[in-house]
């Protein structure tokens, strides 16, 4: 009788442990095709996202350049400005598993530091700028549910 009743658990067991398997497999197949869709979204407002940054950036870059000051080092005045790359060498969004912050994106560009120099401060103010040196910066945005924050 035991045995028996042991017999039927098993089988109980075996025959649960097969329909949340099963449960789980349509769970995960469908959790798996509502992501991609919503990524492919987040993605693309991402991309968009990313672009109007980058805008930003060159928006900051030209009141850096008019705010140059040039100063007069023995017959050359110069004067050095912070610039960024035109375009990203990384935009990307990922999903975290948080409700709160269910989606991050990242965005990698060079910093650039530049320098004007000339025999006047008009020649230096003309100049084409040169660049001195290149900084990768790393910048991490979330996604609340509706929009990017920054």
């Amino acid at each position: 009788m035991k045995l028996h009743s042991s017999g039927r658990y098993g089988v109980l067991l075996l025959v649960g442990a097969f329909a949340l398997t099963l449960q789980g497999a349509g769970a995960s197949r469908a959790a798996d095709a509502t992501p991609a869709a919503v990524d492919k979204s987040i993605g693309a407002d991402f991309d968009e996202f990313c672009a109007e940054w980058m805008q930003r950036l060159r928006t900051r870059q030209r009141r850096n350049d008019k705010a140059t000051v040039l100063s007069r080092h023995g017959n050359v005045y110069s004067g050095q400005f912070v610039g960024y790359s035109h375009k990203p060498v990384k935009c990307q969004a990922r999903a975290t598993g948080s409700a709160a912050s269910p989606y991050v994106g990242q965005i990698v560009y060079h910093e650039i530091r530049f320098e004007r120099t000339g025999r006047t401060l008009k020649s230096a103010r003309r100049s084409k700028p040169t660049a001195l040196l290149h900084t990768e910066v790393l910048e991490i945005f979330r996604h609340n549910g509706s929009k990017w924050i920054w």
